[in-house]
């Protein structure tokens, strides 16, 4: 891009900087709002959500990485990550809670497993290991499953 095209579309390095912030975090969101829209039973759409979010950080690893590693702190808000994308990670797993058997994991333990799997595919991507992502995708639906279902398996999705 042209110097004179750059501050046509933008108006300065920091506004550059902050749409690719937003475009990395608007494509992860995307990627799970797609999967969650399917409808599928819990499990499922967990399994989903992880392998859309697997997957975009892998293909975009650039875009993704720079909205991950960036997205609210040095003055863009007050969390690690978009809040946003960690509410909509959060909901998913909350619907978790529903059929989980009393009394149910802690109140935190939607919010603290998105930030946890929001921060190891941040971690990857910073280390230049977006290849071993899909590797991490079965452990990483087991621990987000887990505290739901008491020691159980997932149930089967009818």
């Amino acid at each position: 891009m042209a110097r004179a095209t750059f501050y046509e579309v933008f108006g300065n390095l920091d506004e550059a900087f902050r749409f690719g912030v937003a475009a990395g975090n608007s494509r992860l969101r995307e990627a799970v709002e797609a999967e969650l829209a399917k409808g599928e039973c819990w499990p499922r759409r967990i399994d989903g959500m992880v392998s859309a979010l697997l997957e975009t950080a892998e293909a975009e690893q650039g875009l993704v990485g720079l909205g991950l590693h960036f997205s609210w702190k040095d003055g863009f808000g007050s969390g690690p990550y978009d809040p946003a994308l960690v509410e909509l990670v959060t909901g998913a797993l909350r619907a978790g809670r529903r059929s989980a058997p009393k009394p149910g994991p802690p109140p935190l333990t939607e919010e603290l497993l998105a930030f946890g799997l929001l921060f190891i595919i941040s971690e990857r991507l910073k280390r230049g290991e977006a290849s071993s992502l899909a590797g991490l995708k079965g452990e990483m639906v087991r621990l987000l499953q887990q505290p739901f279902l008491a020691g159980a398996q997932a149930p089967a999705c009818t």
